[in-house]
This record gives C-alpha cells, sequence and structure tokens, in this order.
C-alpha cells in the first residue's frame, strides 16, 4: 500500500485545530508541543497546491474527479498512484508527512487538509458491502479533516479511466 499506509496515518485536522489535541506526552522527539501547534494551525489555515516537489515517491500529478452523492469534491489537478490493483487521489492541498510537516509524526499528531479516495481489487468472495466479489471497492475519509479511508462508498465498476457506482464517481485522467 505504501503511500495510501501514509495517508491512513494522517490524524485529524480538528485534533490540530485545537478541538482534541494530543496528549502532550505523545508529541514527536522532532518537534515541542508549541511548535507542531503552530505548524498544524497553519497548514489547516492555508494548506499549499500540489506541486512535483511535494509528492511522495511514487505519487504524480494529474486531472481527477471524484464526486460522492452529486458533491464535487476534487475535480481538475489532484495527486495520485496508481498500480494494476490500486488507484489512490488525493485532493490538491493535501499535506504530506516528511514534506509539508515532519516525518517522525505519527497517529494523533498527523493531520489532513483535503478529501482523498482509495479504490482496490478485491479478491474475497464477499466484498466490504456485501456484493459479491471478486471486484473493485471504494473507500474515502469523509471530511477532509479525516485521516483514514474508513468511509465506504461500496462496489464499484471500472469504465475507461472511472470506477462508479449510484453514489460516487471517481476518475483520474494521467498527464
Amino acid at each position: 500500500m505504501g503511500t495510501f499506509a501514509a495517508i491512513m496515518l494522517l490524524g485529524s485536522a480538528a485534533a490540530a485545530a485545537g478541538a482534541h489535541q494530543p496528549d502532550r506526552g505523545t508529541m514527536p522527539h522532532c518537534m515541542s508541543f508549541e511548535r507542531y501547534d503552530k505548524l498544524a494551525h497553519r497548514l489547516q489555515a492555508h494548506p499549499p497546491l500540489i506541486t512535483p516537489a511535494r509528492l511522495p515517491r511514487g505519487m504524480h500529478i494529474g486531472r481527477c474527479l471524484f464526486e460522492v452523492k452529486g458533491k464535487r469534491l476534487i475535480s481538475r489537478a489532484c495527486a495520485y498512484s496508481k498500480n494494476k490493483n490500486e488507484l489512490e487521489i488525493n485532493g490538491p492541498r493535501q499535506i504530506y508527512g516528511g514534506i509539508d510537516y515532519p516525518g517522525c509524526f505519527v497517529g494523533a499528531a498527523t493531520f489532513s487538509t483535503d478529501y482523498f479516495v482509495n479504490v482496490s481489487w478485491s479478491a474475497e468472495k464477499v466484498l466490504d458491502d456485501g456484493a459479491r466479489g471478486p471486484g473493485w471497492q471504494a473507500h474515502w475519509n469523509e471530511t477532509k479533516e479525516g485521516n483514514h479511508a474508513e468511509a465506504l462508498l461500496g462496489t464499484v465498476v471500472r469504465h475507461g479511466n472511472c470506477y462508479s457506482n449510484a453514489k460516487t464517481k471517481i476518475c483520474l485522467w494521467p498527464k
């Protein structure tokens, strides 16, 4: 999973914003709580746009469309990684550990600033939504602040560059 696993570790921006701050005892040794708090507030208030220099290894810039229940969440530029069994799409204002904030952050000390979605092939006989497998299924973070792709979008069908079902449409056009 590589980059997807890293994205799944992104912590709550609500924590960064102070709604639920991490315990001072859990802060990484690389940064004081005060410096972390300032950095988190700055990134949350002004998340940077994607550029090739800001992408983790294996990520690329493409053009994407991600809709849920007719609401467009990612449109145009996006960051993505893709292999034969998985597609990960990040919104254009996503932040990355080791690039936008120190790589020593883990758990509640990390956060997200944009939507992300993961489409993966499952060889299982029963998919996460109860549909018969094998097949493609999609998960997302449901809120920009969400740090895990634990919200199920369900089984999706691939048509060219897009994966869709009655609830979602996920498309990638590599540049």
